[in-house]
């Protein structure tokens, strides 16, 4: 049992990214492959003088051989108050960790986890970062008094880990990880270990690079990485170096048991990761073919697959006339026998698309791969006009894909690796997630509920207006959404619920929400958690028809009034479903003895639908007949036991009033 839970699948269940091309969402990043869209543009001014600083020669001193690049907008814009971080604070802060916390934010949202709810848990976080423009730009200028409080914390890499744990209140393992161009897919690895081991029952892995001053531009110009026309053309003849890119990412994992067990939404599986070191090449930055193939040997031995099971590999393929080939060489060792022309594995790399993101490309890759397995597609890999003439082509059978080609075998699996500069090297191998039959619960009520809430005004409407985009192009149902954000997203102090019939009718009332001023409305107290009571009514509120149509469109309450009728048989004469079920002239609505065990059955049947809802009481209090409901749902009473009292309850309080009827109510209430 303990060897089978070291190759237990890790399931991830959530994701979020900010990536050259307005890449904020799963949506957009889709749309981007699919069409084939090439993200580079001009460097912003906001960075540093490109201009200035351009030259043509590599050898000339303090200037870079490349006018591009991929980058990110509004990196500048950050929520400081959301996360309880003072201005002071605020300014101090490498905008890479302001960059880390909001998307590892989303993606705890897109995994439909509440935040309040891993306070103190055991969720483990790992963040590969190697990028310190920040740190040189405002801590080591040189200016002693410049440093305060705030300077190393603010700055520091081990801080992009630390910080997340310390305001979420995660209590799990906590590591940066800075392995270059490996980071996340070594942050990755490590992650996975920790779920397998138990260290962990959920784990955050992200990623974040930011180019802020020329210094490891000019570097990379000197050694003459980078590509002239700033495009990474991967494993093509024109490839001439990398580009340098901008990117954040955060990915959310759990072992696949606990995700099936607690109904979570899974993307997709990692069935196994591999970590190795180049150790004693050509040179500390040379590559080593024999390495690389151990590492996709290893990770092939952990995911218990075959070589020929795996379909498509998304390559670092940085676009350097050496590197690719290395790779390939590699690749072809390990992946070469059982395959034949007509059914090659396919190689891609995301890079060709937005460039190289250092730290983050290995989770850009995987991410692609993971949109790949939803669409059953291998998106188109971009500047490949001619193959590398270095790469023996005619004798293996590998295709670099330059059109979509569809993926919609049953099982699915792919390969993503990420090489480090100085050696360390990372592979992952991913499949499409299992087939999960759900139930479809019987249809709803024409009414559908959207509870939104943030932390201030201007947030809400932020989030409102989000929801509004989402709408117009979710295939989602309308039960779906609602459901989400009631029951898998974090409830703040600032509220507002839109109910409609219709999504068309939904984004009409959100729109409308935000095209008028509200006066700021805090709804709860920040330090106190606000508390559900379940008040339990006494009899007089009935009315004929009650709770059928909960009863066909609501399958807990259904089987809550089924269990009560069964209850009931054993002290009544009459069927609890029929009686609901009559109409006026002949309903028993009016006796006593019939109508006050239908209304306890109804309470019960109510604080079950709520409870399944995610809507739990933290006490109850009920009111003469109501008191039976309550002590049900506290716990106090079983069901048998509430059926004997209220039956026999009523039956006595009939006997009591002398009425069959309720002509004289007041008497027997």
């Amino acid at each position: 049992a303990e060897r089978e839970k070291s190759f237990e699948p890790i399931a991830i269940i959530g994701m979020a990214m900010r990536f050259p091309g307005d890449i904020t969402n799963g949506k957009r990043y889709w749309e981007v492959l699919e069409t084939g869209f090439d993200a580079i543009t001009d460097i912003p001014n906001n960075r540093f003088n490109a201009k200035e600083l351009y030259t043509e020669n590599p050898d000339e001193s303090g200037k870079i051989t490349l006018k591009q690049g991929g980058f990110l907008n509004d990196i500048d814009k950050f929520d400081g108050s959301f996360f309880d971080i003072s201005y002071t604070e605020l300014e101090n802060l490498d905008p890479q960790q302001r960059l880390g916390l909001e998307v590892t934010y989303e993606a705890l949202e897109n995994a439909g986890l509440d935040v309040k709810k891993l306070v103190d848990s055991d969720t483990s976080v790992f963040a590969g970062i190697t990028n310190i423009d920040y740190q040189s730009k405002s801590f080591r200028t040189g200016d002693f008094t410049s440093i305060n409080h705030y300077s190393y914390s603010g700055q520091a890499l081990c801080a992009n880990s630390g910080r997340i744990s310390y305001l979420l209140g995660l209590q799990g393992p906590s590591v940066t990880i800075d392995t270059a161009c490996s980071s996340s897919l070594v942050a990755t690895d490590m992650a996975v270990k920790s779920l397998r081991n138990n260290d962990s029952s959920l784990s955050i892995v992200t990623a974040c690079n930011l180019i802020l001053d020329p210094e490891l531009t000019i570097y990379f110009s000197h050694l003459n990485a980078l590509s002239k026309n700033s495009r990474c053309k991967s494993f093509s003849n024109e490839g001439n170096g990398f580009v340098r890119s901008e990117g954040c990412a955060t990915i959310i994992l759990k072992r696949l048991s606990d995700a099936q067990r607690d109904g979570d939404n899974v993307l997709a599986i990692i069935k196994g990761t591999a970590v190795y070191q180049d150790g004693k090449s050509n040179g500390f930055t040379a590559p080593s073919v024999s390495a690389q193939k151990k590492l996709l040997i290893t990770a092939l031995k952990n995911a218990r697959l075959n070589p020929s099971q795996i379909d498509y590999i998304e390559a670092h393929g940085t676009g350097t006339k050496i590197g690719d080939p290395i790779e390939m060489d590699a690749i072809s060792a390990v992946f070469k026998s059982g395959r034949s022309k007509e059914n090659p594995l396919l190689i891609g790399s995301v890079k060709t698309n937005f460039g190289h993101t250092e730290a983050v490309a290995g989770l850009a890759g995987l991410i692609k791969v993971i949109l790949a397995l939803e669409n059953k597609k291998i998106p188109k890999n971009l500047h490949f006009e001619t193959p590398n003439e270095l790469i023996d082509w005619q004798n293996l059978p590998f295709k670099v894909p330059t059109t979509n080609t569809n993926w919609d075998n049953a099982e699915k699996n792919a390969g993503v690796s990420g090489f480090g500069v100085t050696g360390t090297n990372a592979h992952v191998i991913l499949s499409n997630p299992p087939l999960v039959e759900r139930e479809k619960p019987a249809l709803r009520n024409d009414f559908y509920a959207l509870p939104l809430s943030a932390k201030s005004e201007e947030s809400l409407k932020g989030l409102v207006n989000r929801y509004i985009d989402f709408l117009k192009v979710s295939t989602n149902s309308l039960e779906e959404i609602c459901a989400m954000a009631a029951l898998k997203r974090t409830h703040w102090e600032y509220r507002n619920v839109f109910v409609a019939k219709t999504k068309a009718e939904l984004i009409e009332q959100l729109s409308d929400f935000t095209q008028v001023e509200y006066e700021p409305k805090n709804v709860f107290d920040e330090d106190a958690e606000p508390k559900i009571v379940f008040v339990f009514p006494g009899q007089g509120a009935q009315w004929i028809g009650m709770g059928k149509q909960l009863f066909e469109s609501e399958l807990i309450f259904k089987e809550s009034i089924i269990a009560s009728r069964d209850a009931f048989k054993k002290w009544v004469d009459w069927d609890l479903i029929e009686e609901l079920n009559k109409g006026e002239g002949s309903s028993r609505f009016d006796e006593i003895d019939v109508i006050q065990p239908i209304l306890v059955a109804i309470e019960i049947a109510l604080a079950d639908l709520w409870k399944s809802k995610g809507i739990v009481p933290d006490a109850v209090v009920g009111h003469s007949m109501g008191e039976v409901a309550a002590a049900y749902v506290a716990g106090i009473l079983t069901l048998d036991e509430s059926a004997q009292i209220i039956c026999l309850r009523s039956k006595l309080m009939k006997r009591q009033s002398g009425k069959g009827e309720m002509g004289d109510r007041k008497s027997v209430v």
